[in-house]
């Protein structure tokens, strides 16, 4: 058995939950934060309170329910939140394309690219909002979701690109401090792909709740394959050209992935809202039912059976005297 440190010896000795000798025969043995404050837990009592704010770490009931199962209003706004994102991914992708073509002009391209990441913005925070529920904070949607937040800010990075790159196109010859555009280009590329790299992880954790299987396998490969492709990108043309060409088709297969796998993930969040829906009937339907059989079935049957006397209150209970029996007797 591994030795504890003393802070978390003296953490559960004045839980009461360990004496002198060792430590408790339930004690949480994974990494899992605190629902309340994000303390990590590892090492405590299962059961007991959290050190810093007091809240228990017994994980509450149905925590690991379904994102079917959740109020149908949080329910929506991840909904048009995932399609908000696809759509983005969609007319983003149209752009670049009609930029290959050359034939509108840059600065209409590269226009319609800033009202994208600015709309962008709007979408990423639709489907990465607060939920104020215990299931959101075990997957990451409540306030205390640093992961979230982080994905939502980095998202910045695409208006600066397109910002830097449309002044860079308006402006031919630039005068300082405007020479610095070709340098806040790569910074916000830089800050939106490492944006787009923690929103999968984001999204991986929205498929789990949803029960996506196969949209959260297809979101671990974008974490992982997106940074790969960004890199190999610059390397084409220092290679031959079979392997330039292997290169090239790997880094398209991961850009048309993303939006691929976020028509998944919208697809799941709108089946939610249906299995939402049918839940609510059908328990509904239950009551209904169990309301109807108290009507025709029980209620009846209530009324015709009567009721038993009762004995008066001045009414004295009569006890049988053996000896004064058998004297009568004889």
């Amino acid at each position: 058995m591994s030795r504890m440190r003393p802070n978390e010896m003296r953490a559960l000795q004045q839980m009461g939950k360990i004496g002198e000798t060792g430590p408790a025969s339930q004690v949480i043995d994974t990494d899992r934060k605190c629902l309340h404050c994000g303390y990590q837990l590892k090492g405590l009592p299962l059961g007991g309170n959290c050190p810093e704010c007091g809240a228990t770490t017994r994980l509450p009931d149905k925590i690991d329910s379904p994102l079917s199962l959740m109020p149908l209003p949080a329910i929506l706004r991840l909904k048009w939140g995932c399609w908000a994102v696809f759509w983005c991914l969609i007319l983003a992708m149209v752009i670049g394309a009609l930029r290959g073509s050359g034939r509108f002009p840059e600065v209409m391209i590269l226009t319609g690219l800033l009202a994208i990441s600015l709309s962008w913005q709007v979408a990423v925070r639709l489907a990465t909002p607060t939920l104020d529920l215990p299931q959101a904070r075990l997957w990451g949607f409540h306030r205390l979701g640093k992961l979230r937040l982080v994905a939502q800010w980095l998202q910045v990075g695409w208006p600066i690109a397109a910002g830097a790159a449309l002044l860079s196109e308006a402006i031919p010859n630039p005068v300082p401090p405007m020479n610095l555009l070709p340098f806040v280009l790569q910074f916000g590329l830089v800050l939106g792909i490492t944006g787009l790299v923690i929103l999968a992880l984001v999204f991986e954790r929205l498929a789990q709740w949803t029960r996506e299987l196969e949209a959260m396998n297809l979101f671990n490969w974008i974490v992982w394959g997106l940074p790969a492709a960004v890199l190999v990108i610059p390397l084409r043309d220092y290679m031959n050209w079979w392997v330039s060409i292997v290169l090239s088709l790997f880094a398209i297969a991961m850009l048309l992935l993303y939006p691929f796998v976020m028509l998944m993930l919208a697809r799941g969040v709108s089946l939610s809202v249906h299995h939402n829906i049918e839940y609510e009937e059908r328990i509904e339907r239950q009551d209904e039912r169990k309301e109807e059989f108290f009507e025709k079935v029980l209620e009846p049957h209530m009324k015709s059976v009567p009721d038993e006397p009762r004995p008066a209150e001045s009414e004295e209970i009569q006890l049988h005297d053996p000896k004064k029996d058998r004297s009568e007797e004889t």
